[in-house]
């Protein structure tokens, strides 16, 4: 008797667990649809993994409990950025581009975890500028669920083609194992892009790029001539955006001249914020055009939905038609 009743009970779980993994292939994504569930369906191409780049222990969990793990992330954030790809997707455009081809990365294997998630402006038929924007995860993940793909969604939104970059991550946290290595990553990535302008329907010389924690440092240091854009003969960024991140190195440099709108953390737990005065001060010592704002808000906060940081998208945009 005991026997059946265990029978019937698993027969239950199975056939109840068998539904929900039907019903998150069919219904809309929400917080508490299984990543391994969300890039598997057809929207995605079957090529969208690397959104889990360094984070793979997510895979059988959910926007949701990414959220409990990281108090800083908003799990509707994050849907609402996977919407937006998924529909590029179901709309038969490519959502997903390698920026190696498969020989480099069968030479080296590492070369997989490069390249960048595509969001089309479907709103103008004009060539517009373009928006590069660089996930952080302390160099050894790339957290593009949270950061670069909600932005990339809310740019899109706004008018403008937007694309979700990945890049080599490294093996200890909070240290980037080679920053040459990466900048050629976002070289690369950036050369594709404005090699296929008519594709996108892109102006290629011109483009903002964004950047949150490790991926401030290095959207920065793109911005720094001596590493970055100069050296790999790409054009400058029109402007770039540092959510709290930084390489203080770059910015400080006399040489430093593209417009920064910033946002930093009041009490950030990986960058100093005795920093910030002697940024500000830089930065109008050497007349370049600046929006820096220092919020009480998370380290991590991405598109800042319901904290003090909510909005500044459409912000950094004003900004940047400022200065066009």
């Amino acid at each position: 008797m005991k026997k059946k009743i265990l029978k019937s009970i698993l027969s239950t779980i199975l056939g109840i667990s068998a539904i929900s993994v039907a019903l998150g292939f069919i219904l809309p994504i929400t917080t508490i649809t299984p990543y391994w569930i969300i890039l598997s369906r057809s929207g995605f191409n079957n090529s969208c993994w690397n959104i889990l780049l360094g984070n793979e222990h997510l895979y059988f969990g959910s926007p949701f409990t990414a959220n409990l793990g990281t108090k800083a992330w908003n799990a509707s954030d994050s849907v609402y950025g996977l919407k937006a790809l998924e529909k590029e997707g179901n709309n038969k455009y490519q959502v997903y581009y390698p920026s190696f081809t498969k020989k480099e990365i069968d030479d080296n294997k590492a070369l997989k975890q490069v390249g960048f998630f595509a969001l089309r402006n479907h709103k103008s038929e004009e060539k517009t500028p373009f928006v590069i924007n660089i996930a952080g995860g302390g160099f050894t993940s790339v957290c593009t669920m949270v950061e670069s793909l909600p932005v990339s969604a809310k740019f899109q939104e706004y008018g403008y083609t937007s694309f979700a970059l990945t890049y080599r991550i490294s093996k200890t946290f909070g240290e980037c194992d080679n920053l040459d290595n990466v900048l050629s990553d976002i070289a690369k990535s950036i050369s594709i892009i404005r090699d296929k302008a008519d594709e996108f329907n892109i102006d290629p010389d011109k483009y903002i790029i964004t950047g949150f924690s490790a991926g401030a440092y290095i959207a920065s240091s793109w911005c720094d001539k001596d590493l970055g854009y100069e050296k790999y003969n790409l054009p400058s960024p029109t402007s770039v955006n540092l959510l709290y991140g930084y390489n203080l190195d770059s910015i400080l440099k006399d040489s430093f001249d593209v417009p920064t709108y910033s946002l930093l953390c009041k009490n950030d737990q990986y960058f100093n914020s005795s920093d910030y005065e002697s940024i500000i001060k830089h930065y109008e010592n050497n007349n370049v055009n600046h929006s820096i704002k220092i919020v009480n808000c998370l380290h991590g906060f991405g598109l800042g939905t319901n904290t003090e940081a909510e909005g500044w998208v459409k912000d950094s945009l004003d900004f940047y038609n400022g200065i066009e």
